[in-house]
């Protein structure tokens, strides 16, 4: 056969279905009293960070609303403060019976603020990725 026999393409079912696709890595956070969001003067929990966004605990689905744009936030890794981050809320969504989460996409950023969030999230991504190393050696 000189042809391929099969071609993918969308079905008209998935017609409607956004393509997805993942561009950064998102880094858990495991101590949350060092690594926290300062948004509308209220401090939440981080529970992943990449170099564009975060993932928030919240209280209750109606802190946010999907799209809602949100202006001088804060976030602290560690011993650094990024102040006057603008962000606009992509998902909420429960984390489980009694928690929530919510996304945060950070926009317009300036390049000094980006560089300092995306030193910091690699530094995080290789020592996560160093503690768990997988082994393929046989037993």
């Amino acid at each position: 056969m000189n042809k391929q026999s099969i071609e993918f393409g969308k079905s008209k079912e998935d017609a409607e279905l956004p393509d997805v696709v993942r561009k950064s890595f998102r880094v858990p956070v495991e101590d949350v009293q060092k690594v926290w969001a300062m948004i509308r003067n209220k401090k939440h929990a981080v529970l992943d960070v990449c170099f564009d966004g975060v993932r928030i605990a919240i209280e209750n689905k109606a802190a946010f609303t999907i799209d809602e744009a949100l202006s001088d936030c804060e976030l602290k890794l560690f011993n650094v403060s990024i102040e006057g981050l603008n962000g606009k809320v992509v998902h909420i969504s429960s984390a489980d019976k009694k928690e929530w989460q919510c996304g945060i996409h950070w926009i317009d950023m300036q390049e000094d603020k980006a560089r300092q969030i995306l030193e910091i999230v690699s530094k995080m991504k290789k020592q996560l990725l160093k503690d768990d190393v997988i082994s393929f050696d046989s037993p």
